[in-house]
């Protein structure tokens, strides 16, 4: 076969573009799942942890993420600088506002005198001091009076999945759907744009390591 100039400048030209398209195909990251793609993945991890399966098909059945929380990486969207916990972000003359804390402290006196007995015997047989348990109870939720404006299930399955920390996250979600199977309900697990669920904020994975009944 004659290789003509002709020839051999289309065929450099057709192997420039291939090479080209393969390395912008190779140097490109894998495009994000479908959402229920990415909550369908998540069963073995689930299965290892002990969630029956049919707690896992209803805690994720119609599950869409919540696209209003902060911290999240959203395709064609600039990212915003991260959001923080306000203790971490605020300074502390913000955080900590004297006529903030005076109000709960009037508060949190009354309940230590009606929650007492139960008080005492949490500092006995566990060995909570009673007035660290009512300081992170009332700077949390205020006592329970703040109410949490999410769904935990939602919120750790959004930022798995487009959160700036997805694993910690992922591990979260699965803790999070481990509560549902040990036979917390739905309903009582309302959470921070964080995941953090309960009267004393904590995360699902401290759930299994600190809670008692």
């Amino acid at each position: 076969m004659t290789w003509t100039s002709k020839t051999l400048a289309a065929l450099w030209c057709a192997l420039g573009v291939m090479a080209l398209v393969t390395f912008t195909s190779r140097g490109q990251a894998d495009p994000q799942p479908p959402f229920r793609t990415f909550l369908d993945g998540l069963w073995p991890e689930a299965e290892s942890a002990g969630v029956p399966r049919p707690v896992f098909d209803t805690a994720l059945a119609g599950l869409t993420p919540d696209l209003t929380l902060p911290d999240l990486i959203l395709p064609g969207k600039e990212t915003a600088p991260e959001r923080g916990q306000a203790e971490f972000t605020q300074p502390a003359q913000a955080y900590v506002r004297p006529e903030t804390l005076a109000n709960l402290a009037g508060q949190g006196r009354a309940l230590l005198a009606r929650h007492k007995d139960t008080l005492e015997r949490i500092e006995r047989e566990i060995g909570v001091d009673r007035y660290g348990l009512l300081a992170i109870w009332g700077r949390e939720t205020a006592f329970g009076t703040y109410k949490l404006p999410h769904d935990a299930i939602r919120v750790l399955a959004t930022q798995a999945y487009l959160g700036r920390r997805k694993d910690v996250f992922r591990a979260e979600l699965i803790a999070g759907l481990k509560m549902l199977a040990v036979g917390i309900p739905r309903a009582d697990m309302r959470a921070s744009w964080a995941g953090a669920v309960g009267l004393t904020q904590f995360m699902p994975t401290e759930f299994f390591k600190h809670a008692v009944d």
